[in-house]
């Protein structure tokens, strides 16, 4: 998981970076709320922040506030770690639907625990598969046939969908990405659905770029989701079985 800590006391910043390396997740700084504002708008494959509240310029409340209007960020996990904790802060943070609040000093092992509580909590793969066949109406068999299909058809749309992000041409990558997560979320691809959504709110330049950014992720989850359909696959019989 790639974690943006955002803080302006660099040896805080310096601490849960290295705090979280030890877990070997992948981490990028921020001293201010404007510069990460700038990393969340080109990475899309930040999957959590991390927060101070008391920042100059733009503060931690101030960032987060903005980060739940924006559509293609609405949904990203925020981790509060403040010196803050009067209830107002502590109220006004939850109204803007954190993850978590921890208060300066920072536990680290504490720290740790919480963020693989969120890590834990974002969305599987697959969504459970007996209430998944139940609503389809099909076998097993049909419904991985079904989950093949649908990863074919992300391989083969993905070449025109990086040509779409080179080109900027939002409208086009609206209409090859709305088959995409209506199939996906229809057979319960869960993290794929969701990250089609996420890529699907391309409406100008700045929005294709940060697309872009999400292709590797992209490709990640149907590979997560290829894996799971060959495990629950069942074996072929060997050459030459009985019958």
């Amino acid at each position: 998981m790639k974690i943006l800590v955002v803080d302006d006391d660099a040896i805080c910043r310096t601490l849960i970076v290295k705090g979280l390396e030890k877990t070997s997740h992948d981490t990028l700084e921020a001293p201010d709320g404007r510069q990460a504002l700038r990393l969340l708008q080109s990475d899309g494959a930040i999957s959590l922040l991390i927060l101070d509240v008391m920042m100059p310029g733009m503060d931690g409340l101030d960032l987060l506030d903005h980060i739940r209007k924006a559509p293609y960020l609405a949904g990203l996990p925020v981790l509060i770690c403040s010196a803050l904790g009067n209830p107002e802060v502590v109220l006004r943070a939850a109204n803007l639907n954190i993850a978590g609040y921890l208060l300066k000093p920072i536990d680290l092992p504490r720290l740790r625990q919480e963020v693989d509580r969120i890590e834990e909590a974002r969305v599987r793969p697959l969504a459970d598969l007996r209430e998944t066949l139940s609503r389809l109406e099909v076998d097993e068999a049909t419904y991985l046939q079904m989950l093949a299909a649908l990863l074919e058809k992300l391989a083969q749309e993905l070449p025109e969908i990086k040509k779409s992000c080179e080109a900027c041409d939002a409208q086009r990558l609206s209409v090859q990405l709305a088959s995409l997560r209506g199939a996906a979320r229809w057979l319960g691809a869960e993290a794929l659905a969701d990250l089609l959504a996420k890529m699907s709110v391309a409406n100008d330049a700045d929005a294709t770029r940060f697309i872009s950014s999400l292709i590797p992720e992209m490709e990640k989850s149907a590979a997560q989701l290829r894996e799971d359909v060959q495990r629950l696959s069942p074996l072929p019989e060997p050459t030459g079985a009985q019958k």
